[in-house]
């Protein structure tokens, strides 16, 4: 069966309504609910069993599931007393393309419009490998929301964000059994490697000992992208990272990065900007 995934729009905050953390004294039920929120739960001690849609869902301590706004959900086991957990209520937003997830690659400045239509996806129910990137970033939220100091909604949501960014981080470093992960990753590498270097698939091909054709169309699938244009995107912010930092004329940095001429490279940029070279580096601030 496929992982079921719960994924963000990388243009909108998950919008917090109320965020928390509580320990059982008694045996706990899970209620009986409908809501018109989103919730994120996770546990750091004991476990609880909730109920999505008849979907029953067992969250272990390290474990955190998410929970869709407008579906029934309830529990029928009870929890022992002692089972701590964390959670967060947030409205849900527009859904994202969630055909497209978001490269946590580093990446360098100035970013394109393109790279905010990306998605954020998390595994709906996930159990880490260790609680460390977890718990502090949360209880750092529960300090902030019921501190004594009034508090913006936006700064707790941008918290909020940041938190399910991490968590994003350290399960894309976990899951390092896939291959085909591994491999778009080695893609990537590649590229970025060779961002002042006009593509040449014969050599990435030959680097990674694999039919071209093969590489396209896994490096489509799992992000969205054709390596060409990924490719692109990495050599146009290395010419702007050229423009910013450095002396360099127009035609000098379309010669550095192998372009057949100063006026093609000046299209491909403005394509991926929306400037020209010559008006971003006016627009700088030196």
């Amino acid at each position: 069966m496929e992982k079921q995934m719960y994924s963000f729009g990388a243009r909108y905050l998950p919008c917090v309504r109320d965020l928390g953390y509580h320990t059982s004294a008694q045996p706990y039920l899970h209620p009986d609910r409908c809501t018109d929120y989103d919730v994120f739960l996770y546990v750091t001690k004991g476990s609880m069993q909730v109920i999505e849609e008849n979907i029953e869902y067992t969250v272990n301590d390290n474990s955190y599931l998410f929970l869709q706004s407008g579906l029934h959900h309830y529990g029928t086991v009870k929890s022992m007393p002692g089972t701590s957990w964390y959670w967060i209520h947030f409205y849900p937003q527009p859904t994202p393309d969630l055909g497209i997830t978001m490269n946590m690659l580093p990446k360098t400045g100035p970013f394109t419009r393109e790279d905010y239509t990306s998605g954020l996806s998390l595994p709906k129910h996930c159990r880490l490998s260790s609680p460390l990137p977890c718990i502090p970033l949360l209880s750092d939220l529960v300090h902030t929301y019921s501190g004594e100091d009034n508090t913006h909604p936006t700064s707790i949501s941008m918290q909020a964000l940041a938190f399910f960014l991490e968590i994003h981080k350290y399960i894309s470093k976990q899951q390092i059994s896939d291959k085909s992960d591994i491999l778009v990753d080695k893609i990537k590498s590649f590229l970025i490697l060779h961002k002042e270097e006009a593509f040449d698939s014969s050599l990435l091909a030959a680097h990674l000992k694999l039919n071209y054709s093969y590489l396209s169309t896994l490096f489509k699938q799992k992000t969205g992208l054709c390596i060409i244009a990924f490719h692109t995107s990495v050599r146009m912010k290395q010419a702007a990272a050229l423009l910013q930092n450095t002396e360099m004329m127009v035609s000098e940095i379309s010669e550095r990065l192998c372009f057949q001429n100063p006026y093609y490279f000046s299209r491909v940029f403005k394509k991926v900007f929306g400037e020209s070279p010559s008006s971003f580096h006016r627009n700088l601030y030196k």
